[in-house]
């Protein structure tokens, strides 16, 4: 199974740009919504939810539990075979939440591993 492993070095989503306008934007977002599993870094337990948007460096996600600004999340996110090309792919990511609003959180990507999944 083919595995792709990526760092990316001062990941900055979207959504830092519209907080300072100092700031360009420097990765374009994808409305995909699709699963998204989280978990807050060394705990067992995984959440569910749908994702709002998706770029390079970051994930915009739903969420009903307050998740504070710098918690480190792992990851995992479901793009279905109709979003790449028609290889189901599971990618796992890490990085903090950078922003929060009422029932969504904004994490960026300073890390991910793609591996196609099997059917």
């Amino acid at each position: 199974m083919p595995t792709i492993r990526t760092e990316v070095p001062g990941a900055m989503p979207n959504d830092a740009a519209q907080e300072d306008p100092t700031l360009k934007s420097r990765s374009r977002r994808f409305p995909i919504q699709t699963l998204l599993r989280y978990r807050q870094s060394g705990t067992t337990d995984w959440n569910e939810t749908t994702t709002v948007n998706i770029s390079c460096s970051g994930v915009l996600f739903e969420t009903a539990e307050k998740l504070p600004v710098d918690t480190f999340l792992e990851m995992q996110i479901l793009f279905p075979a109709k979003t790449t090309r028609g290889v189901p792919s599971n990618v796992r990511c890490r990085g903090p939440v950078i922003r929060t609003a009422p029932s969504q959180a904004a994490a960026a990507i300073h890390y991910y591993r793609l591996r196609r999944t099997t059917t």
